[in-house]
């Protein structure tokens, strides 16, 4: 008790706890003989605990009270029935300090002993003594502790571990070590964690891994082991730790042969282990085992070494050396082997003799630099040596020595007599090379250094050739890091420096022309270009270029174009070089050009310009520049026109026809596709500077028929079109060169001639392709020329005739030809990824890229060819959203959405190219020949109905047959060729292409052939009944005629087919219709159609007209009722014994449900208990299904049974629990929902047009909408019977019933058909009422307004817009003309502002009315709000002027707001943010693609101005979302860069209403979490404006303060810790600082002035002024009047106002602010002086001439007022230090200087309470501590 209660009795300052020694004599007084050992082990009670160190302390006194013996700690380390008791001691005593307990004076084992630490090593014993000493080496102590860890206190055991692992981790680790076993899972998991500390370093490693060796050796060697499994490299660090702790021979022991090898031979390549002894001994020990370990560690390290070299991403490894590598194959070789061995080493010899060559060379380490030993990269140094190397890299990269001085150090080093400086020179060149590896790791600084280092050394021969190619190799795969990353500036700093030598290197100067970074660097480019020219000049062939001289880096062509073409072809200029410094400036121009600076530049560019260097800049600018920067062409073109020049722009003309030709004629154009790139590069540019702009180009100059036809000839398309096309693709820009130019025309044609080529390239004829739709032209409807009739070159196939562009004979797509194949695709891919964006083809994916299909079906006679305008329009989005993707492809296409559109683009363009006129002929086919059948076989039957079944049921499958068979083979590969060309032109591998087209075609051919087969059928019958028609009449008319009976009917048209009928005999002719048995066989035509063999539910059903329900020779068509609702889904299940079983079994539980659905009572699922019988019976089914032999045939004709049980069902309970059933049941059965649904929306069937059971999968999700939505319109229009009535009661029940169960926006193509019915008046009343009722409830919330619009209309507006975003093959065009229309009807104001109220009501309302918020759900929420806001911006867009697009976001922002503040003020708590979160962000994000420079800084302060309205002072319950916009990364940055400062401005408001809102929230004592998240938030904003933007901090301080309570002290430290940022801020702990010394100290700061404006109501500011001016002592009493108002915000403004106008005034004593300052400290009560106080260290900020007077105020101010007010000063400074960081600096130097009086210390509110007392010595110490260290490095 008396240890529980110590630190809260009441007392007298002298004592204030219990006194153990008049305790201890008041027992002894009563009972002498105690047994105090006793005593302390009752201590074991649930009550016992120990809080703090007192408790202990008084533990320990009270037995040196009684006994003189060491306290007895054995009994706190035994084990306890409390262990929450026994832990409370145990962690005492490891914190316990030494005077008050020491555990290494008890008899307790230790961890490190005393007689250990003289056995360690010198320089670890000091580290040993020091852990001896800690009371943590109680190795009982820490058993005791680990051995609570499995019980209740286990979790404040791991949290005592965690600090023991900060505070002692050598002792913990070392001591678990020593307890074994293991004792639990903490014990386990402690170990390898703590050794991976020392592993990876630690300042005690050397020691702790001696100790753990000796201890436990398998520890340590299973964590070398795991470390060196994660990452090979890691040897290096092992073996340093095993030489410190010198235990390297025995970890060589252990049989691990890869990791102990590869350890030797790094231990050998130091020289620390002689490897040859070693690997003799082993094979003598070890013998034929070891051989093999060592085989196949030299044949993996070989391996890896060959990955290295080849470019492939390897393990990383260290490599041997050649020396160790050496060694390995003498040991190995001396000893006798098998033949088989013998060969492999043989084998394993020469490859490494490949890979390292001097291994061939005696003499090839002799090859070195004067002074340097031959095994320079082996060899250890002296530790003398390398010490001076390490102090030289350091001065290196502190600046204390430049790269050049390092440099010629080692220059002289290299050469000097002295054996010392070669080492030191050899060590720094092994040092840097062997630190190659870890350069991306640097530090950006560090590794400039060391590249212009690096850099240095090569350019002065300091690196030895060996070295060299290594060097060389490590700045050339440096410089293809990403432009601007560290280790690309790195290879660019070290070539800098060595430039001059690239003459030496011709093909490493090539390779580096190559790297497209390198052109932002004018000196190098140059420098590269002059080396390429020289060598031009000296090699005209190229032949130095060839020659291979750099290891493991290929030329690859396709990587960049250069320009050595073109410099080899124009050695010798006919132009005049300007000054080189001319050439410069004005290569830094172009380097330096951009939009923006264009005029500048050209300026510039015209005064460097003289008429006789024009050629030479026509040259640079078309070579250096046109010729390989295609993207810059625009920006160059448009330079030209700045300069006015003409005659420059017909030299730069002349000029790239001069290059054109040059690479016309160059020999390697057909070979070199960087040459082609050249090419069609200049060629774009001729069409920029002619065609684009109306200039023709000269027949003299280039003939583009002449051009195509010699290369035909020559066999060199693939230079010429490339060519032609580029320049041609201009012509869109043009007003001349345009349709129906002849000239533009007959080239076209030519173009479209060489396309129908039989043979041409498919990359040439995507270039074609490409040109055209630049173009908006279709190659079908351009007519080819002739001119190749009479041709045959060699390599492409004569093509007699080309094939007419409308005929359905031309081929499928283009063919890859034989000579091509993988080159030519992979060069299509090419040309495609260069001259075709991603973005072109996404935009128009279904232009066909050939001709119209070809069929195999011959056409009869009737049939005419289908022409592409007679082509029935197809809807293929059905199908798109049920193709089946593989895993990996969906994948793939998740990662790079292009691959998903390519896929989708090309399987329609595949749909649309084959099948349409396929499904066309073979359903006209099929109809002539039912025709001629039916004729024949029913001249007799006189009802037309079963003349009609008949032909039905014949001609469907006899169409859909023949069209499945002639589409299948043709679409597959229509679909693999048309994805494969598309992906590889935009870039993908052509294997990967390949495999994803090869995929998706097979995969998804089955479904498509379901889908064609569909397709026909429905066309098949109406060719039918269209051919029939005249026979379907004939038998009305004589049913008319002949009611009453009369002559047997005989129809007429059947002699016209079927003339030889006449001729039969009289007992075989056809008479009184046909029998059933003759009926059946045209019944058996439809039994085995492809839809129901690909699928036992008959598949996809998408538009079909399903087949009627079989029926049997004359029986009339079911009448029933009961059966008309029914689906006709056919019954698949199995038809044996097994199969009958489950299905009557299945059967009567269905008959079981149904019965007490109707006997239940009930009426609302809702009040169905779980334990019903209703439910347990729904839960059995499936069980039972899954017991079944086929339970997939099962599930299916189940679930056909309750779909017809729901369309029996009457009454809502029993609509709803069927419809949850089969909810249930489409879950478990992906093919079951399938099949049902596809029945549902596509059946031709009346008996589903049950509006009750469809609402019902409506309601409860099953039913996806659009598809349904889409298809129920599709029926409407075409006016299907019962279709109209049965629509208009399905949207009654959605929309008007009390719980609507949908929105209009899911019905939208209904609710049109219908709403165009009634408009046409051609609705039924059904309708009309339907749409009447729809209009009163749309119109309802707004009878009050006078807006004169249709509501229903608007709606309709809104929700077609919605729909169209939902389409994935929406286009501009459309999205353009929905928002006109929209336009239109709300051209008025108020109509504006009326349809924005409606649409934000809706789209909230439409959010807020989702009671779930699953992923679906959730999508369906916001894509209405999402779809709203877009269809504002495209509003915004369609307002012509400025002006007018901000008042329309205006408006909308307005009309939202309105909205947001009825909720909130009708709902209340209930308000949701959430709607209207999305709303302000998706349409701030809308407007924000608006890429409008002119309404940019407009639309921003519309919104700033919106959120300012909305500020959470005014709408508390939007503040969360309110915060989420102001801080969105999208829109502050974007305000506070906004012109004019109108940005700065709304930014404060801003920040101002948010502090404003925050500030009463915080004045609480608790604070709910709402309030803490809030803070939070405002905390993560005003820190990123802090590091952003903090000039915007510092122009607002003042305002931003004034609204910050004085509670939040680190919300105000974060405000006043701003400086600007071209500010460097002196060190606060500078001894000696005086902020009057300071430059910055002069400056006023820049800050808003407004502040100031409170300060004028009654004359107050002038009184002030005033004041400053005369001194006037009456001025007092107006202060006290004004400042003494209790309003904080006039005093803050007066200190700072006056002291801004006193800054100047000297001296302190006369200042006019610190007299009236000492004024109202000497008259004020605590409260306002602590505000007085704190408002004057406001203005304590960074080094101005503020913060230099107020620093001055308060010192002066301390110095001179009494104590109280010194209390206070030092309060209102030490209460904002102690806080977390940042601190403001003013406020840091302010109190150093305060603190370094030593008067300060003698001030009693120091020492008024041992807490405060504490604090001031621990804020002494840690300045102290710091001036110290400051010191000591200024001193160094």
């Amino acid at each position: 008790m008396m240890i529980r209660t110590h630190s809260k009795l009441q007392g007298t300052p002298e004592a204030q706890t219990w006194n153990i020694e008049n305790f201890s004599k008041a027992i002894l007084q009563n009972n002498g003989e105690l047994k105090w050992e006793l005593i302390l082990s009752k201590l074991d009670q649930a009550d016992f605990m120990l809080y703090d160190a007192t408790g202990l302390k008084m533990l320990i006194l009270f037995w040196s009270c009684n006994k003189d013996d060491p306290f007895p700690v054995q009994i706190f380390l035994q084990p306890w029935m409390h262990v929450r008791g026994q832990l409370s001691v145990l962690y005492q005593m490891v914190n316990a300090p030494p005077e008050v307990l020491d555990m290494n004076q008890s008899a307790t084992k230790r961890v490190i002993p005393e007689d250990l630490i003289p056995t360690l090593l010198v320089s670890m014993r000091q580290a040993a003594t020091q852990l001896a000493s800690q009371q943590l080496n109680c190795l009982d102590l820490l058993e005791a502790i680990m051995d609570l860890a499995g019980t209740v206190a286990s979790d404040d055991v791991r949290i005592l571990m965690d600090r023991l692992a900060i505070q002692s981790p050598e002792l913990l680790f070392i001591g678990l070590a020593k307890i074994q076993p293991i004792k639990n899972e903490l014990h386990r998991t402690l170990l390898p964690n703590l050794l991976n500390m020392f592993l990876i370093g630690h300042a005690n490693s050397p020691l702790v891994l001696r100790l753990l060796w000796h201890i436990q050796p398998n520890l340590l060697l299973e964590g070398f082991f795991e470390m060196y499994r994660k990452d090979p490299t890691t040897v290096s660090r092992i073996l340093d730790i095993a030489q410190e702790a010198k235990i390297v021979v025995q970890i060589l022991k252990a049989d691990v042969p890869f990791f102990t090898l590869d350890l030797a031979s790094l231990a050998a390549r130091r020289q620390n282990l002689n490897l040859e002894k070693w690997l003799m001994e082993r094979l003598v020990k070890d013998g034929f085992v070891f051989f093999g370990a060592c085989i196949d560690f030299l044949e993996k390290k070989c391996a890896i070494e060959m990955a290295r070299q080849s470019g492939a991403n390897v393990i990383p490894t260290l490599q041997l050396s050649m020396e160790v590598i050496k060694i390995f194959f003498r040991v190995l070789s001396d000893r006798p082997l098998p033949p088989a061995e013998t060969a492999k080493l043989t084998k394993l010899s020469q490859l490494y003799t490949q890979l390292y060559p001097q291994l061939n060379e005696k003499g090839s380490l002799e090859n070195k630099p004067a002074g340097v030993e031959p095994a320079e990269n082996e060899r250890n140094y002296s530790e003398e040596v390398e010490e001076m190397v390490r102090l030289y890299f350091e001065r290196l990269y502190t600046k204390d020595i430049s790269a050049s001085r390092f440099a010629s150090v080692l220059k002289a080093c290299r050469t000097s007599n002295d054996q010392r400086q070669v080492n030191f020179f050899a060590c720094t060149t092994h040092t840097l090379l062997d630190e190659a590896r870890f350069f991306n790791q640097y530090p950006e600084n560090e590794l400039m250094a060391t590249g212009e280092l690096l850099g240095l050394l090569i350019d002065q021969h300091l690196i030895s050739y060996a070295q060299l190619r290594v060097t060389l190799k490590l700045i050339l795969d440096a410089l293809k890091y990403p432009v601007n990353s560290k280790m690309f500036n790195f290879g660019i700093q070290a070539l800098a420096q060595f430039r001059d030598r690239l003459s030496e290197w011709p093909q490493y100067t090539l390779l580096l022309s190559k790297i497209e970074g390198l052109r932002s660097f004018p000196s190098i480019v140059e420098s590269i270009a002059t080396t390429l020219k020289q060598l031009a000049q000296k090699d005209p062939e190229g032949r130095m270029m060839a020659s291979p001289k750099m290891d493991n880096t290929e030329v690859h062509e396709h990587e960049a174009p250069n320009v050595t073409t073109l410099l080899q072809s124009t050695s010798k200029p006919t132009f005049e070089n300007p000054p080189e410094k001319v050439q410069e400036r004005v290569s830094f121009l172009i380097n330096n050009l951009s939009a923006n600076n264009l005029k500048s530049k050209s300026t510039e560019l015209k005064q460097l310009l003289q008429k006789s260097t024009w050629g030479w800049f026509s040259h640079y600018l078309v070579v250096r520049r046109v010729s390989i920067e295609p993207n810059n062409h625009e920006l160059y073109s448009t330079l030209l026109d700045e300069l006015e020049m003409a005659t420059l722009t017909d030299t730069v003309i002349e000029e790239t026809y001069v290059n054109i030709n040059l690479l016309l004629q160059s020999e390697s154009i057909v070979d070199s596709s960087s040459d082609r790139n050249l090419l069609k590069n200049l060629g774009s540019w001729l069409g920029i500077l002619t065609i684009a702009k109306n200039r023709p180009i000269r027949h003299k100059d280039l003939s583009i028929k002449d051009l195509l036809l010699a290369a035909y000839d020559q066999n060199r398309l693939l230079v010429a079109i490339p060519l032609v096309c580029k320049i041609l693709q201009h012509a869109s820009n043009s007003k001349i060169f345009k349709l129906p130019n002849p000239w533009l025309m007959g080239s076209l044609k030519f173009l479209a001639e060489l396309y129908w080529t039989e043979g041409l390239k498919l990359n040439l004829k995507f270039e074609i392709e490409i040109l055209y739709k630049t173009l908006d032209l279709d190659l079908n409807e351009i007519e080819p020329t002739s001119l190749l009739e009479n041709r045959g070159p060699p390599g492409i196939a004569r093509s007699p005739a080309p094939p007419p562009p409308d005929t359905t004979n031309a081929a499928t797509g283009p063919a890859i030809s034989e000579t091509g194949g993988a080159a030519d695709i992979a060069a299509a891919a090419a040309a495609a990824a260069m001259t075709s964006p991603i973005k072109q083809f996404t935009e128009d994916i279904a232009t066909p890229a050939g001709p119209p299909p070809m069929t195999s079906i011959a056409t009869p006679p009737g049939v005419g060819a289908l022409q592409p305008e007679n082509r029935p329009d197809i809807d293929v989005t059905p199908i798109l959203n049920k193709l089946q993707v593989n895993p990996a492809i969906a994948q793939l296409m998740g990662q790079h959405p292009i691959i998903k559109s390519t896929v989708y683009a090309g399987v329609s363009e595949a749909f649309q190219e084959v099948v349409p006129s396929i499904i066309v002929t073979s359903a006209n086919i099929a109809a002539i020949s039912t025709k001629e059948m039916i004729l024949k076989d029913f001249a007799t039957e006189p009802d037309e109905t079963r003349v009609q079944r008949a032909a039905h049921a014949m001609v469907q499958p006899l169409a859909s047959s023949l069209a499945v068979v002639t589409c299948k083979e043709p679409l597959c590969n229509a679909i693999m060729s048309l994805i494969r060309s598309n992906l590889t032109q935009n870039g993908l591998p052509e294997q990967l292409a390949d495999e994803i087209a090869s995929t998706i075609a097979t995969e998804n051919i089955k479904l498509l052939c379901v889908y064609i087969d569909q397709l026909t059928q429905a066309r098949a019958l109406e060719d039918v009944d269209r051919n029939l028609a005249p026979a379907y009449a004939s038998r009305a008319n004589y049913r008319k005629q002949h009611q009453r009976g009369g002559a047997p009917f005989f129809d007429m048209l059947s002699l016209n087919g079927a003339p030889h009928t006449v001729q039969l005999p009289e007992a075989l002719r056809p008479s009184h219709g046909i029998s059933a048995e003759q009926f059946r066989l045209y019944e058996g035509f439809d039994q085995r159609t492809y839809m129901q063999q690909a699928s036992p539910m008959g598949g996809y059903h998408p538009e079909a007209v399903g087949p009627p329900p079989p029926f049997v020779g004359n029986e009339p068509p079911n009448n029933n009722n009961n059966n008309i609702n029914s689906p006709a889904i056919p019954n698949n299940a199995n038809g044996g014994g097994s199969g009958n079983m489950w299905s009557a079994k299945l059967e009567q539980m269905l008959l079981e449900l149904d019965r007490l659905v109707r006997q239940s009572g009930i009426h609302s699922i809702s009040q169905l208990p779980p334990t019903h019988d209703i439910c347990l019976l729904i839960r059995q089914i499936p069980l039972l299904i899954s017991q079944s032999p086929s339970p997939g045939q099962t599930m299916l004709a189940f679930v056909e049974k309750v779909v017809f049980m729901l369309y029996q069902s009457s009454s809502p309970f029993a609509l709803e629990v069927y419809t949850m059933f089969l909810q249930s049941l489409f879950e478990i059965s992906g093919e079951a929902m399938k099949e049902t649904l596809s029945w549902l929306i596509y059946a031709d069937d009346e008996r589903k047009y049950n509006p009750a059971a469809v609402s019902m999968f409506i309601r409860y999700d099953l039913l996806p909408m659009e598809e349904y939505d889409t298809q129920l319109a599709k029926l409407i229009h075409a006016k299907a019977d019962g279709v109209i009535e049965f629509a208009a009661n399905l949207m009654r029940i959605c929309l008007l019933s009390q719980t609507p169960i949908s929105f209009l926006e899911d019905h939208i193509l209904t609710i049109s058909a219908l709403y165009k019915l009634e408009k046409n008046d051609e609705a039924p009343p059904s309708v009309s009422t339907f749409i009447h009722d729809l209009k009163i409830i749309i119109e309802k919330p707004y009878e009050s307004i006078q807006h004169g619009l249709n509501c229903l209309e608007l709606r309709m507006l809104l929700a077609e817009w919605v729909r169209l975003c939902q389409h994935p093959m929406a286009t501009e065009a459309l999205f353009h003309s929905l928002s006109q229309k929209v336009m239109e009807v709300t051209e008025t104001d108020d109509g504006r502002y009326f349809f924005f109220r409606l649409c934000t009501e809706n789209c909230v309302n439409h959010y807020l009315s989702f009671r779930s918020v699953s992923s679906v759900h959730h999508r369906r929420m916001i894509h209405m709000i999402d779809s709203f806001t877009k269809l504002i911006s495209a509003m915004v867009l369609e307002e012509a002027s400025d002006k007018n697009k901000i008042r329309l976001l205006n408006d909308a922002l307005s009309v939202m707001i309105l909205v947001l503040s009825y909720h909130h003020e009708n709902r209340g708590v209930e308000f949701n943010q959430k709607p209207f979160l999305r709303l302000f962000a998706s349409l701030f994000n809308e407007i924000s693609k608006i890429r409008t420079n002119t309404i940019d800084t407009s639309a921003l302060i519309t919104f700033s101005d919106a959120l300012y309205t909305l500020q959470p002072i005014n709408f508390p319950g939007f503040a969360f979302s309110w915060l989420q916009l102001i801080s969105c990364r999208s829109f502050l940055p974007q305000l506070l860069v906004a012109n004019e400062n109108n940005g700065w401005m709304m930014c404060q408001k801003l920040i101002h209403a948010l502090l404003k809102f925050l500030s009463p929230l915080l004045n609480n004592q608790e604070l709910p979490r709402a309030t803490k998240m809030f803070y939070r938030g405002t905390l993560r904003v005003l820190v990123v404006l802090l590091h952003d933007f903090p000039e915007f901090l510092c122009n607002n301080y003042i305002i931003f303060a004034q609204a910050i309570p004085h509670s939040c002290v680190q919300l105000r430290n974060l405000i006043l810790s701003a400086f600007p940022r071209v500010m460097h801020l002196p060190d606060p702990f500078t001894p000696d600082l005086i902020l009057e010394l300071l430059p910055e100290s002069a400056e006023e700061p820049v800050f808003d002035q407004s502040y100031a404006s409170i300060l004028e109501k009654d004359g107050f500011k002038d009184a002030i002024d005033r004041f400053v001016e005369t001194k006037d002592t009456s001025f007092y009493e107006t202060l006290e009047k004004h400042v003494t108002s209790n309003r904080s915000e006039i005093l803050c403004a007066f200190v700072l106002y006056i002291g801004a106008k006193s800054t100047l005034i000297k001296p302190l004593d006369e200042n006019p602010a610190i007299l009236c300052y000492n004024h109202l400290l000497s008259k004020m009560e605590s409260e306002s002086r602590y505000t007085l106080l704190s408002a004057i260290a406001d203005h304590l900020r960074y080094p101005n001439s503020h913060t230099c007077f107020f620093s001055a105020t308060f010192l002066h101010l301390f110095a001179k007022q009494s104590e109280l007010v010194k209390e206070q000063i030092t309060r209102v400074l030490l209460e904002r230090l102690i806080v977390n960081r940042p601190h403001p600096w003013g406020l840091l130097a302010s109190f150093i200087e305060l603190i370094k009086n030593p008067n300060f210390w003698k001030h009693d509110f120091i020492r008024c309470s041992p807490d405060i007392e504490r604090l001031f010595d621990n804020v002494s110490r840690s300045i102290k501590h710091t001036e110290r260290v400051y010191e000591l490095l200024v001193s160094k």
